[in-house]
């Protein structure tokens, strides 16, 4: 029972991180301003989606590329 639980709580944890993390993403100001012409640019073929990923994380990590 107590495996279980602890499995379940890390399960918890990690479920907790992901949904912060994506929130801070997705509502991140130069995230924000960029998603939009990079997912039209991604819909259209003019970069890969591997391309516009890279550039929205750089953003949110404040990489220069």
């Amino acid at each position: 029972w107590e495996d279980k639980r602890g499995r379940q709580q890390s399960n918890w944890m990690w479920k907790m991180l992901h949904e912060e993390l994506f929130t801070q993403f997705e509502t991140h100001p130069r995230v924000k301003k960029l998603l939009p012409l990079l997912e039209s640019q991604v819909r259209s073929g003019t970069i890969t989606a591997s391309a516009a990923a890279s550039k929205l994380l750089s953003e949110f990590l404040h990489k220069a590329e």
